[in-house]
């Protein structure tokens, strides 16, 4: 399966506790901050589904999930730098992302 580039509410996205940058530099993030500003977004972050909520299709009556939440893979200072730049500009509130598609379990 393809990888899917798409628009993601910045609410949905979480960072991931398997990061191995704990530190992150604050200067750093604003010039990157500032560059996207500038120039925009160049590369999307890349994320994974982590969290779905199954609901009932009305007109179909198929079992339909959606992803509620997704974590970062890569791009965590991308990340942190779009949210600098959403706190002084309202439009920032979707980041465009990379989808990775995991392995879903299913019981059966």
């Amino acid at each position: 399966m393809e990888n899917l580039i798409k628009n993601i509410p910045t609410w949905m996205i979480i960072v991931s506790p398997h990061n191995p940058r704990k530190t992150f530099d604050e200067a750093s993030i604003k010039e990157l901050a500032e560059n996207i500003t500038r120039q925009g977004l160049l590369q999307p972050i890349t994320v994974r589904p982590i969290e779905y909520n199954d609901e009932l299709d009305k007109e179909t009556g198929e079992i339909i999930s959606a992803v509620t939440k997704y974590e970062i893979v890569c791009g965590e200072r991308r990340y942190r730098a779009w949210l600098t730049n959403q706190q002084a500009r309202s439009n920032h509130h979707v980041i465009l992302c990379e989808c990775r598609h995991p392995c879903r379990h299913l019981s059966l």
